[in-house]
């Protein structure tokens, strides 16, 4: 009898602590994610406003038409993968291929500065808000952002968003079909067709300004004593281009 009371007894105490420690598990979880929102809004932000200011190009490369070394496309690409590799992590809960994630953005990005179009980034600046949290289990926060988009070109360009690139489009009005056009790559051809093809579709080269807001959801990880962006996605983009007079608002 004392046996048995003994081995209960000890299954009662295993049990019990068992239960204290997962209670005091969720008491901490629950306290860093309170706690952790100054933080969380801190990674989001910093994350949106580096990206932009690693976008600008630099004074040795603005020039309109400027065909970038291999050197100065790896320069560029290290940039904004740097700021990505500050803020993201590798780890993530979601499968779904409609989720950006680390590796994703970082190819995305490399295929955005391998581009010829001829225009380059004089400002890009960033307003957030409606930034909101949402527990997702341990160690783990959703969240959502309003993000809107102020970028400054001279001439079509990409530019990388925190999820995705986006290229300027500016349309011309042809005065003799009154008609729009979208401003493409001009290609060199010795026939006549060909060449009234290329006089209509020449990129537009001018100041430009592009807006646009955004919202994005996405996920953090508490990991390594902070937290990390874990995914983002955002819905359909909408941006206006509008040219723009050198120095203007």
């Amino acid at each position: 009898m004392n046996k048995f009371w003994k081995r209960a007894n000890r299954g009662l105490i295993l049990g019990g602590v068992l239960i204290l420690g997962v209670g005091v598990y969720e008491i901490i979880d629950y306290s860093r994610f309170t706690n952790g929102k100054d933080e969380m809004s801190s990674v989001i932000t910093g994350y949106i406003t580096d990206l932009a200011n690693a976008s600008i190009t630099p004074s040795d490369m603005a020039e309109y038409g400027h065909e970038k070394t291999d050197t100065e496309k790896a320069e560029a690409y290290q940039r904004l993968s740097n700021v990505v590799k500050t803020y993201w992590t590798d780890t993530h809960d979601a499968d779904d291929y409609y989720h950006y994630k680390k590796d994703i953005l970082l190819s995305v990005y490399a295929v955005a500065y391998d581009t010829t179009n001829p225009g380059y980034i004089t400002d890009y600046s960033v307003n957030t808000s409606n930034l909101s949290f949402s527990k997702n289990g341990p160690n783990a926060a959703l969240f959502s952002i309003s993000v809107q988009f102020v970028v400054d070109s001279y001439g079509t360009c990409d530019f990388a968003m925190p999820a995705d690139y986006y290229t300027t489009c500016y349309e011309v009005a042809d005065a003799d079909e009154e008609n729009y056009d979208y401003e493409i790559v001009e290609e060199s051809s010795d026939s006549t067709e060909d060449s009234e093809t290329d006089a209509e579709n020449e990129y537009y080269e001018g100041m430009l300004r592009t807006t646009g807001t955004i919202t994005y959801t996405g996920e953090l990880l508490y990991e390594d004593g902070g937290w990390k962006i874990s995914y983002l996605t955002y819905d359909y983009v909408s941006f206006t281009t509008t040219a723009i007079e050198e120095g203007g608002n």
